[in-house]
């Protein structure tokens, strides 16, 4: 995230303000010009401190988690105690009336450094957290238009109406049924809430209707199979997640597998501590695997499951395997 510059000035102007007003509020005989240096100094150092940690944080700090929250006690301390520090320096070089040695304002001055910094660590994880769900759903939108632009581009769509048009004749039952998928499929997509979690088992009746039509276009040249156990489809997982993945998986099998039918299989596993999916397909793998849809999937589990989850795609086996792992995953009734 952004360095908030702002915000800081904002933020260390009103400790520095509020510490003016309550010491010209309490030290009644203290001169105006010793509260302002106190507040300056207060305000000035902890501005300095905390821009230190956080640059050193957007290396070093979990997103969130258990992690995030022990990282920013321990900065919290650690700031604290470096803030305490150079303040009594300061005010025993100076000369500051009211100065008391570190020992002396520990219990004081020492633990309201500590809280104040604590609210600034705690202010500093709400604002990545708002930015990340922020970038979470602004990708989740691009998503929803990459579905359209890879799943449902012309080049498809002409080819599933080509294709009804001309089993209009032959089979109109079977054209009929093939309409309705592409119908149902495009309603799906254009209205899918991509801002909330879906269950994988409710991605699947999607997907399902996609390699339908994608059945009827390709006939026996395609052969599918699905197996997903029913405690994997009650995990939760961001809409059109599996789209690109197995749009990709259809699309390169037919450039690049030697023999037909192309298999593409979609297989999940959830043993109650991570979801595990795997999409493959005969064929090799090449440069144009890792296209615009590949590299969505993976910012999208970035921005939503940060340290919880893993993505790859390699060719094992004779076919190429793109694997996603989402570990403690929402468990959906």
């Amino acid at each position: 995230m952004r360095y908030p510059f702002i915000l800081q000035a904002l933020g260390w102007t009103l400790v520095g303000g509020l510490d003016f007003a309550l010491g010209r509020a309490t030290q009644t005989e203290t001169a105006v010009v010793w509260s302002a240096y106190a507040s300056v100094v207060l305000g000035v150092l902890g501005f300095a401190i905390s821009s230190a940690l956080f640059f050193a944080y957007r290396r070093w700090l979990p997103m969130r988690g258990a992690r995030a929250v022990g990282g920013a006690v321990a900065g919290a301390l650690v700031g604290s105690a470096i803030w305490y520090v150079l303040v009594n320096a300061l005010d025993r070089a100076v000369g500051y009336p009211d100065y008391e040695s570190l020992a002396a304002g520990l219990f004081g001055r020492g633990m309201l450094f500590f809280f104040i910094m604590l609210t600034w660590h705690a202010a500093l994880l709400a604002l990545r957290a708002s930015e990340r769900a922020a970038r979470a759903e602004r990708l989740a939108q691009e998503a929803r238009l990459d579905a359209l632009r890879y799943q449902l581009n012309p080049h498809f769509l002409f080819n599933a109406l080509n294709s009804a048009v001309t089993l209009i004749d032959e089979d109109p039952p079977r054209a009929q049924k093939m309409l309705e998928l592409l119908s149902s499929l495009l309603r799906r997509t254009l209205y899918e809430d991509t801002s909330a979690e879906t269950t994988l088992e409710r991605e699947l009746d999607l997907i399902g209707r996609y390699l339908e039509i994608q059945g009827v276009r390709f006939e026996d040249k395609l052969r599918v199979a699905i197996d997903v156990p029913a405690a994997a489809g009650r995990c939760a997982m961001p809409p059109l997640l599996l789209h690109a993945l197995v749009e990709n998986a259809v699309k390169h099998g037919m450039q690049t597998s030697t023999q037909m039918p192309v298999e593409v299989q979609l297989t999940a596993t959830y043993d109650g501590d991570a979801l595990r999916i795997e999409v493959s397909n005969t064929g090799h793998l090449n440069g144009t695997d890792r296209g615009v849809g590949l590299r969505s999937v993976a910012a999208r589990l970035d921005a939503l499951y940060p340290g919880r989850h893993s993505f790859s795609i390699a060719e094992r086996g004779g076919a190429v395997r793109a694997t996603m792992e989402i570990r403690s995953p929402r468990v959906l009734e």
